[in-house]
């Protein structure tokens, strides 16, 4: 009898599922605060290398694009309106464009990137500024906590420093191991707030009379504060001057 041997047995081959898509998020991570030019640069890692959209809200809407680079970080480069981000009145959202697919518009949080100079504090903030002397205009106010005080005279988008050379290189009352440089003046350091201060040197040399600059006439002046522990606020701008018997405090 002639065994007959069938054909062996045909085995398929492995199934290898499709590669799933690629993970699409714009991976929005912390903010960088430009004190001197009131700007912010929202930073990031995407999950790809590609195509940002940023849209903005508050003074207008707008959307711009910026790309990933090759290691997937970004940045939206210098945006203006750090005041308003910081108060909430101006939003931003991010998302990631690839080719046809995108990823779910993310909320910019403000979270500020390590590392990236002192710690912006909303809360730190002075009540009205008033003048002492008419003739020489030195002011006067409060601070909601103790720090020191830089001011800059800004005309037609141009600021200049204004530097009380007196307190220039002190050493702080509260940490010895800091030297200030550059500040106009430093509020009182005892008790508790408001802290007050006062700063002698005359303005009235780069502002003219107090009715000059209430009338717009001769720039504005903006101060800000910052604390020994490398806090500071965001410049503010004196509206208007006031005469010291008029303020509130």
């Amino acid at each position: 009898m002639t065994k007959v041997i069938g054909a062996p047995p045909t085995i398929p081959p492995p199934v290898v599922p499709p590669n799933p898509p690629a993970e699409i998020i714009a991976g929005y991570q912390c903010y960088v605060p430009h004190i001197d030019t009131g700007e912010f640069e929202l930073r990031g890692r995407a999950s790809l290398p590609d195509t940002l959209e940023i849209g903005l809200t508050g003074g207008g809407a707008s959307i711009l694009q910026v790309n990933a680079a090759t290691d997937r970080t970004w940045s939206s480069g210098p945006l203006p309106g750090l005041n308003d981000f910081l108060a909430g009145s101006k939003t931003a959202e991010v998302r990631l464009i690839s080719g046809t697919a995108s990823s779910l518009w993310e909320s910019a949080t403000v979270t500020q990137c390590a590392g990236t100079g002192p710690t912006v504090v909303t809360t730190i903030g002075m009540s009205e500024v008033c003048f002492l002397d008419p003739l020489n205009i030195s002011l006067y106010g409060q601070l909601s906590e103790y720090g020191v005080i830089f001011a800059r005279h800004v005309v037609n988008g141009s600021s200049t420093p204004i530097v009380d050379t007196q307190f220039d290189g002190v050493q702080d009352p509260i940490d010895p191991s800091i030297i200030w440089s550059g500040i106009y003046t430093g509020a009182s350091w005892t008790g508790p707030a408001p802290h007050d201060w006062l700063a002698p040197l005359s303005l009235t040399p780069i502002i003219g009379t107090a009715a000059d600059y209430n009338a717009g006439n001769s720039g504005r002046l903006e101060l800000r504060v910052q604390t020994p522990d490398n806090r500071t606020s965001t410049w503010m701008h004196v509206d208007q001057l006031i005469e010291y018997t008029a303020c509130s405090f």
